[in-house]
């Protein structure tokens, strides 16, 4: 009997202490303070690939401040928010590197030494508000190209150094949308040295219905949403498929989409971001003829993908 009961005490202990193999740990809320906070993430949980709560990692104001996440390096998933806010000495978030899903918000807040978000490049969902303010010298959002949906918000402001967001090009801009009501959807200010915001799903976003949008105060170019508009129409993008253009456009029956390489499927959105017709380019070919006939007139726009690569026009049909 004794035998028995010490028997399961261990195995309870096992379980307990995560030792037992199981891949999900910290519930609730948990504040990441210090570099001890941060590699005692994979010393007490070394088996944990999913993180069922919030963390915020938030710099310390005793000055122990985190010099790296690398104490994440085994986590694939947060199921709550994930927030960085005022770490003075992070300068890369590579700890994050195999993170896949973040299940509630991500903050990005007032960390003076990152220049890029490189480290998040395995992130393809974001369950909420997706918020990049007051990073001193931040220049590029690179690192967040994976990224397919982020299901609320988008706000970027107040980043001095900030010259590029082309790396929000694979989301879908119908997943930009507030929680709130009163909430703009996608708000884009304060950023000085912004003056390239004209990436063709942001474009797409101001074509659909009921979704609004601040954007001010940046660098020109990059000043309010038809500055933005003007330059995905003026603005030629190089992906996997190379350089993509459509003719004739405006169309009247037939669109012709051609390209310098391959490129797997098109797909014609309205402008309420609905998929009204969609063609697999079965023979992988460069160019592809699509029959638009039946397309009300209007504004449509039209994604041309290949693998996680996509690129976005903007067509007429008359």
């Amino acid at each position: 009997m004794k035998q028995r009961i010490y028997v399961q005490f261990i195995f309870s202990l096992l379980v307990i202490t995560g030792i037992c193999g199981q891949n999900t740990c910290l519930s609730g809320v948990h504040f990441i303070q210090n570099q001890n906070d941060v590699d005692a993430i994979i010393l007490n949980y070394p088996n944990c690939e999913i993180i069922e709560g919030d963390i915020f990692i938030w710099g310390d104001e005793s000055g122990e401040n985190i010099t790296n996440l690398d104490g994440f390096l085994n986590i694939k998933e947060i199921r709550g928010f994930l927030q960085l806010r005022s770490n003075p000495e992070i300068n890369d978030l590579y700890g994050l590197s195999n993170i896949e899903n973040i299940g509630g918000r991500l903050y990005i807040q007032g960390n003076d030494q990152l220049t890029n978000l490189e480290g998040l490049n395995n992130v393809k969902n974001i369950g909420s508000i997706v918020f990049i303010g007051q990073n001193d010298v931040l220049e590029t959002l690179a690192g967040l190209d994976a990224v397919e949906s982020i299901n609320g918000r988008l706000i970027i402001r107040n980043n001095d150094l900030l010259t590029d967001i082309s790396s929000l090009k694979n989301i879908d801009p119908n997943s930009i949308q507030s929680e709130v009501a009163n909430d703009d959807d996608l708000t884009i200010i304060n950023n000085m040295s912004l003056s390239e915001c004209s990436v063709e799903n942001l474009c797409a976003f101001f074509g659909i219905q009921g979704r609004t949008n601040k954007i001010n105060n940046n660098n020109l170019g990059c000043l309010n949403e038809e500055e933005i508009k003007n330059g995905c129409l003026s603005s030629s993008e190089y992906l996997n498929v190379g350089k993509v253009s459509i003719f004739p456009n405006p169309s009247y029956t037939h669109l012709m989409v051609s390209a310098d390489n391959q490129f797997d499927h098109v797909s014609i959105l309205n402008t309420y971001g609905m998929t009204v017709k969609e063609v697999i380019n079965t023979n992988q070919d460069q160019q592809l003829n699509i029959d638009v006939s039946d397309l009300n007139s209007g504004i449509y726009f039209v994604l041309v993908s290949s693998g996680n690569s996509k690129i976005w026009k903007k067509m007429v049909k008359k």
